[in-house]
């Protein structure tokens, strides 16, 4: 059996992995075939299953010296935007014209940076190009989701969030499952739709059930001692997981209920991001 070949079976059952949410399998096996030099037509499959995973440094060395087709620069710059590298993610965005990506990888980094509506553009204009791949569709429709609920059209984000849920129905869709489901946890608790809320947060994994129940706990009851000692304890889970995102939320979240000045400030002062700021803004008053 060739190397090749070799490679190629691995790349897809790492992306298998990913389907069924086996992050720390699929990790593991990101790293053993790194470690094996593959072929250099299975890099750009490599790179693009360490990105999906989350490991974008090896997205990015994986690709570093290998960057000669549009596919292959739209997922460096991909892996760029995970890692927060925005600017140079936009200067190697500019110069593709015709990947299918380069529309999706646009709308996440917008999103990334809280510019929303310049993401449901670029995701609306992705969602309009047939050659995408089924698993990028899927996380397109996530990210067109998290864009909308960010801007407060939440009959749109759920309505893209149950679609996605009824889809994404087995084993082999378990992750994109999982997101929509926390994402549509976030919209139920945005709205105050307690019932609803609480029905979602029992599908979640053990870390997103206790995220999600102390950041509904704290809103529900307008940030007693025990949902806030939950809660601190949620983003210490999440620190230890380096989900910064959930972090920074059970900052917001809290910020937000108890009127905490000092706390607002420190995440409007935090962030270069303009969106962000208005976004506070509006809901700080």
């Amino acid at each position: 059996m060739s190397q090749n070949k070799d490679s190629k079976i691995t790349v897809e059952k790492i992306e298998t992995l990913i389907r069924t949410n086996k992050m720390s399998e699929a990790h593991e096996s990101l790293v053993r075939l790194a470690a094996t030099k593959p072929a250099r037509e299975s890099l750009l499959g490599l790179a693009r299953m360490a990105r999906m995973a989350g490991n974008y440094s090896l997205a990015l060395r994986t690709l570093h010296s290998n960057r000669d087709s549009e596919a292959e620069k739209a997922e460096y710059a991909a892996a760029l935007v995970g890692m927060g590298a925005f600017e140079e993610a936009k200067t190697i965005l500019k110069s593709i014209t015709n990947d299918p990506q380069k529309n999706l990888i646009q709308g996440w980094l917008a999103l990334d940076t809280w510019n929303v509506k310049e993401a449901i553009t670029a995701l609306n204009q992705f969602h309009k190009n047939p050659k995408a791949d089924e698993l990028q569709k899927q996380w397109g429709q996530l990210l067109f989701a998290k864009a909308h609920l960010l801007a407060k059209d939440y009959s749109q984000a759920d309505s893209l969030l149950n679609n996605l849920m009824q889809s994404a129905k087995g084993p082999e869709n378990a992750w994109i499952a999982e997101n929509a489901i926390e994402l549509s946890t976030q919209s139920a608790v945005t709205q105050e739709n307690w019932t609803e809320a609480n029905n979602l947060i029992g599908r979640l994994s053990d870390y997103g059930k206790a995220l999600w129940k102390s950041v509904m706990e704290v809103r529900k009851s307008k940030g007693s001692p025990e949902s806030l000692t939950a809660l601190k304890e949620a983003k210490k889970n999440s620190h230890l997981k380096k989900h910064w995102e959930a972090a920074r939320y059970c900052d917001l979240v809290e910020g937000l209920t108890l009127r905490d000045e000092k706390l607002l400030s420190h995440l409007y002062f935090g962030t270069p991001y303009t969106g962000f700021r208005s976004y506070l803004e509006s809901e700080f008053g």
